[in-house]
């Protein structure tokens, strides 16, 4: 417990007074609520007043927040863990963390314990946030640890999976601008077109899911895609997401994976 909190505290001496650390922070806390509230001021405008709407509702409502952060998290959450790599070789507070006796694996230690203290921040944001946004869109508050347990690991998995997907970028490009472009990149264009265009026409099946990216993203799906499916001619009905029980051990197996190589590159890597 002394080790983690000397790490901890270590973190906390480089991030207390970092302004670019603020902001990132500040915009993950503030900008959940503010799209949460625009959406329902856009639903309540054009959804006709008659329509049953059962978007704010529990346990639809879990869904629905933890969709909207992912959105949000899949941009703050890495670019944060693409950072606290970078600025520590930018300004070269890594070799002098070596020096002063701070082993390398250590080091990475005190980035994972960061990312996994901010998942749980933001997780318990996530559900305070949606505790009120359900008071005040569905006029009642549903809270049932025994059945919405799944929602708050899922979320927490994905804000801590994004976290160190962010650092495994930091560690490989070792520059926050570059490690960003390139994982957008990777997120929003490669996995996807490979996985489904190469990976899926050449093998077939839902195997074209299970790639990394894509696992955490589903995490927190888009909370109707069975709605959808079940829209669709029987004979035209296809997989669009990985199940809850899927994403969370596909994520834990990736995360061990990239954890793995990150202690492999920065035991070998020059500072």
């Amino acid at each position: 417990m002394k080790k983690i909190g000397f790490l901890l505290k270590l973190e906390w001496s480089k991030y207390r007074k970092n302004n670019t650390m603020m902001v990132f922070a500040l915009s993950a806390l503030l900008l959940f609520p503010i799209a949460c509230m625009l959406l329902y001021s856009f639903t309540t405008r054009v959804i006709p007043e008659e329509f049953p709407l059962t978007l704010y509702e529990y346990p639809n409502l879990w869904a629905l927040t933890g969709y909207i952060s992912n959105w949000i998290t899949y941009f703050l959450v890495v670019i944060t863990g693409i950072y606290i790599i970078t600025m520590e070789y930018s300004h070269k507070t890594l070799r002098q963390n070596v020096i002063t006796g701070l082993r390398r694996t250590e080091f990475l230690q005190s980035k994972i314990l960061f990312v996994l203290l901010y998942a749980i921040t933001l997780t318990m944001w996530y559900i305070i946030v949606t505790l009120l946004f359900g008071l005040f869109a569905g006029e009642s508050l549903n809270f049932d640890i025994s059945s919405d347990s799944m929602f708050f690991l899922s979320h927490f998995l994905m804000v801590f999976a994004y976290g160190v997907l962010g650092m495994f970028f930091g560690l490989v490009f070792k520059s926050l601008g570059l490690g960003f472009i390139l994982f957008f990149l990777y997120a929003s264009f490669l996995e996807p077109i490979f996985s489904r265009l190469v990976h899926g026409n050449l093998i077939g099946g839902d195997s074209h899911l299970f790639y990394p990216a894509n696992a955490f993203k589903d995490l927190m799906p888009f909370p109707f895609y069975s709605g959808l499916v079940d829209l669709m001619p029987p004979d035209q009905q296809f997989k669009m997401a990985l199940t809850t029980n899927e994403s969370i051990i596909a994520s834990i197996l990736y995360l061990g994976l990239l954890i793995l190589i990150m202690n492999r590159k920065i035991n070998r890597s020059d500072l």
